[in-house]
């Protein structure tokens, strides 16, 4: 078989907008029995997936004859996109999802690489527009709710003010990756690889993760589906969650091809496994493969396979990193840098509320059934008998995994704050993730 990269160039020339078709491939010197065989590729792929359209071809051989039927889903009904835009161009995706498919939600990687994910909307019906504002490439892609969770519809790409390609750069055989581990180690190589192109940390391989991920992969070949919700274990959260594994993220890429790199390759160029696998707040991942199970099948002139087919599922997730002691000062520092870009006085650290705020914090876990409207009012009690009752005090309580997504709170932001007390506590409670941290900012106007 081609290189999934080169099926994929040949499909979006061609003017496909869906995923890149699957195949059944049969070449053979036989002169009997091959009507049959190619009946039955057939059919195992018909059995595993709802596809709408089919291409067909044949073509003789020096020592035999070769088939090859090519199978397609499109969930979708688009008006034509041109391929090639100028710069300024608003890309409008303007039609209808089909088979049941709704709540259409858009995600475009922009010529940055960067992903942007809209909101999914009602459905089945859609107009959406993508700005085009640099020159390169702007991958398209319509995400739906189908029968097995968020599916792809369409995944197209559209150059502005650049030529499409007409070729492919393919990436390197992973044919040495024979054991469970070695096949592991090279998806985690090339996550790593583009995690640190984009100037991120490397996410860490977690044993714990694995199981759940090689489970779901199990499961997915025990009942001919490929999709993120199973009618078995449900959904990534629910296989996490009966696994004893809490955290503040989780997102999970399926994916399939001829090769691990081919696996790896269609899940960047769809934005939003892409975003998955690019995300900075991702600390590990659990890889699950199977080999031989993918749908995609190869065929030799015995009829057995010639390739390996992978399927495989990747489960990120966030681990907590422990509080450094400056935490407080840290935030403080990112808080002000956001007030600053938007032309707003510094906060200062006010020691009376920065105490009264870290009580508050710490009684978030020494108290388990203590609810944040409990802990503010406990805090506005301690305000009353301190010598803040000539200011208007603002309380914000948030339970996060990451500190960063403090400073760009609308409470943080007000013009009209000065003063701020910062408390921050991590531990666990049954009812969140572990190593959660509570953070209390009390702001004084």
């Amino acid at each position: 078989m081609p290189s999934g990269q080169a099926i994929d160039l040949a499909a979006r020339h061609l003017g496909l907008v869906e995923p890149t078709p699957h195949f059944a491939v049969l070449a053979t010197n036989a002169t009997s029995g091959i009507e049959e065989r190619l009946f039955t590729q057939t059919s195992q792929l018909l059995a595993e997936h709802d596809y709408t359209h089919y291409g067909v071809c044949s073509r003789d051989l020096a020592d035999g004859r070769m088939f090859v039927v090519a199978l397609s889903f499109r969930w979708l009904s688009l008006r034509p996109v041109p391929r090639q835009a100028a710069l300024g161009t608003v890309i409008v995706l303007e039609g209808s999802l089909n088979a049941g498919h709704l709540a259409p939600e858009l995600a475009v990687e922009t010529p940055n690489g960067e992903v942007v994910r809209g909101a999914p909307m009602a459905g089945p019906a859609f107009a959406l527009h993508v700005p085009t504002h640099a020159p390169g490439l702007y991958r398209v892609e319509l995400l739906a709710q189908g029968r097995f969770g968020t599916e792809v519809v369409a995944n197209f790409p559209v150059y502005v003010a650049v030529a499409a390609p007409r070729s492919v750069e393919l990436s390197p055989s992973d044919t040495r990756a024979a054991s469970p581990a070695e096949r592991t180690e090279v998806l985690l190589g090339l996550i790593n690889r583009d995690r640190k192109r984009a100037g991120l940390a490397p996410v860490v391989l977690d044993a714990a993760l694995g199981r759940v991920a090689a489970g779901h992969v199990q499961d997915m070949l025990d009942h001919g589906f490929v999709g993120h919700t199973s009618t078995t274990t449900g959904s990534c959260v629910d296989r996490l969650a009966r696994a004893g594994i809490r955290s503040s993220l989780v997102l999970e890429n399926i994916g399939r091809g001829a090769s691990l790199a081919d696996v790896h390759a269609g899940l960047m160029d769809s934005p939003g496994h892409r975003g998955n696998l690019l995300h900075p707040q991702a600390t590990n991942v659990g890889i699950g493969i199977a080999v031989g199970g993918a749908p995609s099948q190869g065929a030799a002139s015995s009829g057995q396979s010639t390739q390996a087919d992978y399927l495989v599922t990747e489960v990120f997730t966030r681990v907590t990193p422990r509080l450094e002691s400056s935490a407080a000062e840290t935030l403080l520092d990112a808080v002000n840098r956001a007030r600053k870009s938007k032309g707003q006085e510094d906060l200062h650290q006010d020691s009376v509320l920065r105490t009264i705020a870290e009580h508050a914090a710490r009684k978030y876990f020494e108290t388990p059934a203590k609810t944040d409207a409990e802990i503010v009012r406990e805090a506005q009690v301690e305000l009353a008998r301190s010598q803040q009752r000539a200011r208007s005090i603002g309380a914000v309580v948030a339970i996060v995994g990451n500190l960063a997504d403090l400073a760009t709170l609308n409470a943080v932001l007000d013009g009209t704050a000065r003063d701020v007390g910062i408390g921050l506590a991590q531990g666990n409670r049954p009812d969140t993730f572990p190593g959660a941290i509570c953070a209390v900012l009390l702001l004084a106007h």
